[in-house]
């Protein structure tokens, strides 16, 4: 005997739908791998995969790649649980810029400027190098030609022209060397006479110390016994032999007083 025929309804839900878009990163920046599906059902998500059978499923949202990457993904139906085709997704990472400083420590006599970019070597094509006051590379110096007047620590990053890629962050310690000092005391002298300007000068220890015609320091003395015919100025400076520092130029006033006058009166004698 057979019971009367009742028919049965299969339902076929259809497979979600989406699409990937292949990206390019720079290296350990934080990829989010949602922006790189565009899911086109309603009330579905994204999975993906590192392996091509989708077994191993990636649970972070974001990742940070160093090389080229293949990942796989495919669509799921939150509500029938039915799930797309397996897609592949390619994650192009580009290779940081890459440079060389020449010292990480050096040092400048108080007053001088430092040119940052001499310090970069080896910089990679297309790239720029940028420097900063902060460790964490956020406060750009307005200026890459740096007078410090203090020890200083600076920090350089290349970046990318293209790719706006970073390197990582070198640092670059700027030692502020202070100027010798020296001490001068002025001297009068009578017309006609000479003075040793070494003996106006108190020079300090371990330093080399020249003397000058001229404000500018340009005319070096070759003699420093000077015999001024009329009140006149030299100009010292001291030189540190270790660092090469030099002072800043001090004058030294050397007054001449006139040397007295008189006449002869002819006279005729027996």
């Amino acid at each position: 005997c057979m019971s009367e025929i009742v028919p049965v309804q299969i339902t076929v839900n259809p497979l979600p739908t989406f699409s990937v878009n292949n990206a390019t990163t720079c290296p350990n920046v934080p990829v989010n791998l949602n922006t790189l599906v565009t899911l086109n059902t309603e009330n579905s998500e994204a999975r993906f995969y590192s392996d091509e059978d989708a077994t191993t499923q990636i649970t972070e949202e974001e990742i940070t790649l160093t090389a080229d990457t293949i990942l796989y993904t495919r669509s799921v139906d939150t509500i029938t649980g039915c799930q797309s085709e397996i897609l592949s997704l390619n994650i192009t990472v580009t290779p940081a810029p890459t440079f060389t400083l020449a010292a990480t420590d050096t040092a400048i006599c108080e007053g001088s400027t430092i040119n940052l970019q001499g310090v970069i070597t080896n910089l990679s094509e297309n790239s720029t190098a940028r420097f900063y006051s902060d460790a964490a590379a956020t406060v750009l110096l307005s200026s890459e030609m740096l007078t410090p007047q203090t020890d200083t620590t600076v920090y350089v990053k290349a970046i990318g022209n293209a790719t706006l890629c970073e390197s990582t962050i070198e640092t670059l310690n700027v030692t502020v060397t202070a100027l010798p000092t020296l001490a001068t005391m002025p001297a009068t002298i009578c017309q006609f006479d000479s003075v040793d300007l070494t003996t106006l000068v108190t020079p300090p220890a371990g330093s080399t110390v020249r003397y000058y015609s001229d404000a500018q320091a340009a005319s070096e003395l070759t003699n420093t016994f000077v015999k001024p015919v009329v009140t006149s100025n030299y100009y010292v400076r001291a030189t540190d032999d270790a660092t090469n520092c030099m002072s800043t130029i001090h004058p030294i006033e050397i007054t001449v007083n006139p040397a007295p006058t008189f006449v002869t009166v002819d006279t005729t004698l027996c």
